[in-house]
């Protein structure tokens, strides 16, 4: 049985899909207010029911001539009628203005240029919000001056529909349908606001909702061609691909795409890395080149799941099992295309590899003892993960179903939304549809309820939300799995949040959220260019030090400098930063002499230890103003 309960959200520039399925160009439409309070004088507030990815347009037929009207734009309030300026984590909002002319009638607020990232010039930028104030708006201001200019792929909302007596299930389709919707604004399937790029897992979970709720084959089969020749790092991903090329021809009976892509089909299997027991394993730093160019990737890593901390302790491996069960649904896959495309050996080749793959995997992965698979060879760990993809695709014995099902089945909600999909495919397939239903229905925060209930209107990558700029979130939770730590700061950059700004005292807050209250020594790495706009980060440090939490801070910049903290410099003309300690930057070139801007103070954050800091210059020639910076914490 089929379960599709996910979607996430995204777009890149790219091409028409390139084979014999239609894709359509991503539309607007106008979405009125469900909501209209006039809270004070010229102080409005509107409610769109629903978060978009979307513009707003503002229409006033007789304005004043001058007057500025503050626009406030959201997804969360923080009280009746009042948007919430400081949301946290990846919730966004944003403070804009308009100022009106005369004989002009309609106004679009301006949003963030980053906000503009992949999508088409005619769309323009768009944000998610749900929630708008004005203020200082004209006292004529009426509801139907007021609209969100959403953007979305086509999307025939009654394509599909579903009811029962369990108004929470009704409740759930209702999110998730409408989040398939409301995140294909960009025109492919993408990962979420933070990133704006497709992922094959996300999008081979979106794939398969959309075509149980439109029938539409144009949009999955774009995303999925873009990601054959732009793939991303993790290893199950790649392997993604083969099964997103099987669902592709399933549903909409078309071979063109198969055909095109059929060598890159076959290497996506990552055959070429099998052991000569069959089971594959990733080596460290780059990737054979014939491999690497094969597959149109230098460099991959094993995930199991994302968030990290959705990996239910995983003991990642070399040889791993999450990653093996993958090669042997993607091999099983191979066959079938090859089949379909009337290639007999290749499909003989393919199955007999996926059925070698299953029988070591079975052999070597497996613990008689506990009768449970493990994390990987060499693991005497079984999270839920290693057992529930086996479980999902077919690969467990009948002999070892019922124990393999009972763990399964009693570990709960243990992984992420990504997780969800494999988990309740291998509960329902396994006749455990009480059990499967349980998990959608469940409250608490690791639910769809606490999604509907305590998040929004879209889904989320991870049933709980530090990375920081102009907000802050958890980007890795407390590991003590050097390799996951060492992916999670690799793939931090300045787009990893677009909210420009610097907040340290929401990142230490953070980091410390994330720890244990009970650990004998907690503290909390800093790394930053020194500059805090929100002007936080001395009263949240010495929050900190009263809890018992030593902050460490190290300053990052563009130029190489003395060792010590003392001051960070701004060159004339420039909008870098860095740190230096005379205030004189080794290396400078004549006529660039740097100024004082900013003081880093020494600060006791515990009655044991100071703040300690030092600097790494790194003379890239991007200013670090606007890079985000990254807390780490360690209790």
């Amino acid at each position: 049985m089929r379960v599709v309960m996910l979607p996430l959200l995204w777009p890149l520039g790219v091409d028409a899909a390139t084979s014999g399925v239609a894709y359509l160009a991503v539309t607007q439409t106008v979405v009125r207010p469900v909501g209209f309070r006039q809270v004070g004088p010229g102080h409005c507030f509107v409610d769109f029911g629903r978060a978009a990815f979307a513009g707003l347009q503002l229409q006033f037929p007789q304005a004043d001539d001058g007057r500025k009207v503050t626009v406030h734009l959201g997804e969360k309030l923080s009280a009746p009628c009042t948007v919430d300026r400081k949301p946290g984590g990846s919730v966004r909002y944003l403070q804009a203005a308009v100022t009106l002319k005369a004989g002009q009638e309609k106004y679009l607020v301006p949003l963030k240029a980053a906000d503009a990232r992949l999508m088409a010039k005619d769309i323009g930028a768009v944000m998610p919000f749900r929630y708008v104030e004005l203020e200082n708006a004209p006292a004529s201001l009426q509801a139907a001056q007021v609209c969100q200019l959403m953007a979305h792929y086509p999307f025939d909302d009654a394509a599909s529909q579903f009811r029962c007596s369990d108004e929470k299930l009704n409740a759930i389709w209702e999110l998730c349908k409408y989040s398939m919707k409301a995140t294909s604004f960009g025109g492919v399937f993408v990962d979420g606001d933070r990133e704006r790029k497709p992922y094959e897992a996300d999008a081979y979970i979106n794939q398969l909702g959309w075509y149980y709720t439109t029938g539409e084959f144009g949009l999955p089969r774009h995303t999925h061609e873009y990601l054959i020749t732009h793939p991303t790092w993790p290893t199950e991903w790649i392997l993604f691909s083969v099964l997103m090329a099987w669902e592709d021809y399933l549903f909409s009976g078309d071979v063109a795409s198969l055909q095109t892509f059929y060598p890159d089909l076959q290497a996506k299997t990552l055959l070429a890395l099998a052991r000569p027991d069959g089971l594959i394993s990733i080596p460290k730093g780059p990737l054979p080149d014939a491999v690497g160019h094969a597959i149109h990737i230098k460099t991959i890593r094993d995930i199991v799941d994302w968030p990290l901390g959705e990996r239910d302790q995983h003991d990642l491996r070399p040889v791993n099992t999450v990653v093996n069960a993958f090669h042997a649904r993607a091999l099983d896959r191979m066959a079938h295309i090859a089949a379909v495309l009337g290639k007999p050996q290749d499909e003989q080749r393919y199955r007999a590899a996926a059925e070698r793959v299953t029988r070591v995997l079975n052999l070597k992965l497996f613990d008689t003892a506990s009768g449970l698979y493990l994390d990987g060879e060499g693991s005497r760990h079984s999270s839920l993960h290693a057992n529930m993809f086996p479980l999902a695709f077919g690969l467990v014995p009948p002999d070892r179903r019922a124990r393999v099902l009972e763990f399964v089945r009693g570990h709960g909600m243990a992984c992420s939304v990504y997780g969800a999909q494999f988990l309740l495919d291998a509960l329902f397939d396994a006749d455990e549809v009480d059990r499967a239903i349980a998990l959608m229905t469940a409250t608490g925060d690791r639910s769809w309820t606490h999604m509907i209930e305590g998040v929004g209107t879209t889904m989320t990558i991870s049933p709980t939300p530090a990375t920081f700029a102009g907000s802050a979130f958890i980007q890795c939770p407390l590991t003590f799995d050097a390799d996951a730590f060492e992916e999670t700061l690799l793939s931090v950059d300045e787009k990893t949040i677009p909210i420009p700004g610097t907040d340290i005292g929401r990142a230490l807050n953070e980091a410390f959220r994330a720890m244990d209250k009970n650990a004998r020594r907690k503290m909390v790495v800093l790394v930053t260019d020194g500059e805090d706009l929100e002007k936080s980060g001395i009263v949240a440090a010495k929050n900190l030090a009263t809890n018992g939490v030593d902050v460490f801070t190290i300053g990052v910049g563009t130029f190489i400098v003395q060792r010590g903290v003392s001051t960070i410099c701004r060159r004339p003309g420039s909008k870098s930063t860095v740190l230096c300690s005379s205030p004189r930057p080794l290396g400078r070139k004549a006529n660039n002499a740097a100024r004082p801007l900013i003081r880093i103070q020494p600060m006791s954050t515990s009655s044991n230890t100071a703040a300690c800091g030092c600097f790494c210059g790194i003379d890239n020639g991007v200013g670090t103003d606007s890079a985000s910076g990254v807390t780490f914490s360690a209790a």
